[in-house]
């Protein structure tokens, strides 16, 4: 009798200790997916932004969707938010810069940033 409720016991702890790991690698897939479509995001506003300074170097605002300066959202009803800002380096030379915002499991609020400098056709 000893010899079984030994047995479950460690069974029991083994199952545990299964679940907890389990818990874990499934909030760090989540956490890692959101930080993936983020740089996706931001990197499709790079190569947006680089389009549109290529047909036209001079503009200071790159979408008006996207004023600069102001964190809004990516799309209505998503949860990341860009604030996307375009900055003259020299005057052959622009800098881009897209920050991705959105919240992770914990509420706690994460960002990644990309920056590209452009250099007129």
């Amino acid at each position: 009798m000893i010899e079984v409720m030994v047995a479950v016991g460690i069974l029991a702890a083994s199952l545990l200790a299964l679940i907890s790991i389990l818990t874990f690698s499934f909030r760090a897939q989540i956490k890692s997916e959101k930080a993936h479509t983020a740089s996706l995001i931001a990197k499709s506003l790079l190569n947006e932004a680089a389009h549109l300074l290529d047909e036209n170097f001079d503009r200071s605002v790159l979408t008006p969707e996207l004023p600069g300066s102001v964190l809004q959202e990516y799309q209505p009803g998503s949860e990341y938010k860009v604030r996307l800002q375009l900055e003259a380096e020299t005057a052959n030379l622009k800098r881009v810069e897209v920050e991705v915002v959105w919240e992770d499991q914990n509420g706690d609020q994460t960002e990644t940033t990309m920056t590209k400098v452009l250099r007129s056709p």
